[in-house]
C-alpha cells in the first residue's frame, strides 16, 4: 500500500476547503435552497432584527431621546390627551385606586373604561413612574411595529405566500404610511 504525502500546494486545505465547501454553491439553484432555507428557519429573528435595525434609524433621535415622541405642532394629541390619560393611568394604578369619575378631564367623565382598557403594550407604561410617560413612549411604539411585523409575516405566510415574500411584506407594512402616522 502506497501513501502519499501532500502538501498544501497539492490540494487545498484549512480555511480555504472549509470556506468552498460551506459557502460558495455549486450552482444558483442551490443558493436559492440555502436562502430559502435560511429564510424560513431564521424568519422571526431576521425580521426583527430588520425592523429593529430600520427602525433604529429612521427614529434615531428619538430613541437615543434627542427628541420626544411629545408633539405640540400639528399633532397635538401626544400632549392634550395621552400624556394625561396614561399619568393618570400610571398613578391609579401603582397607588392601586380604581375611579369610575373623575373632574380632572373636563367637566366631570366617566374613566373606568379608560382604567380598565389596557392594551398589552400599554401595560408597559406601569413599569416607569407615572411621570415618565415620555421616556418609555419610544419602547411602547417599537413594541408595536414589532408585533405588528410580526403578526403581519404570520397573515402572509397563512394565505400562503413564500418566507421571503412573507418577509419583505411585513417591512413594508410596518414602514407604510399609515403604521408610521398611527
Amino acid at each position: 500500500m502506497l501513501i502519499r504525502k501532500t502538501y498544501l500546494s497539492d490540494t487545498q486545505s484549512g480555511w480555504s476547503m472549509y470556506f468552498r465547501r460551506y459557502f460558495i454553491p455549486k450552482d444558483v439553484q442551490h443558493l436559492k435552497e440555502r436562502l430559502t432555507r435560511f429564510i424560513t428557519f431564521y424568519d422571526h429573528f431576521l425580521l426583527s432584527l430588520l425592523v429593529l435595525c430600520a427602525w433604529c434609524f429612521i427614529y434615531q433621535e428619538y430613541f437615543l431621546f434627542d427628541r420626544l415622541f411629545v408633539f405640540d405642532g400639528v399633532a397635538k394629541d401626544t400632549i392634550s390627551q395621552f400624556y394625561p390619560i396614561e399619568h393618570y393611568r400610571v398613578s391609579n394604578f401603582t397607588e392601586k385606586i380604581f375611579p369610575f369619575w373623575s373632574f380632572q378631564f373636563s367637566l366631570g367623565s366617566n374613566v373606568y373604561s379608560e382604567m380598565i382598557n389596557l392594551s398589552p403594550f400599554e401595560i408597559f407604561f406601569l413599569f416607569f413612574k407615572s411621570y415618565s410617560y415620555v421616556e418609555a413612549l419610544p419602547a411602547v411604539i417599537f413594541l408595536r411595529f414589532l408585533a405588528a411585523a410580526l403578526i403581519f409575516q404570520q397573515f402572509l405566510k397563512k394565505i400562503h405566500f413564500s418566507a421571503g415574500v412573507s418577509l419583505l411584506g411585513a417591512i413594508m407594512y410596518v414602514f407604510c404610511g399609515f403604521m408610521i402616522l398611527n
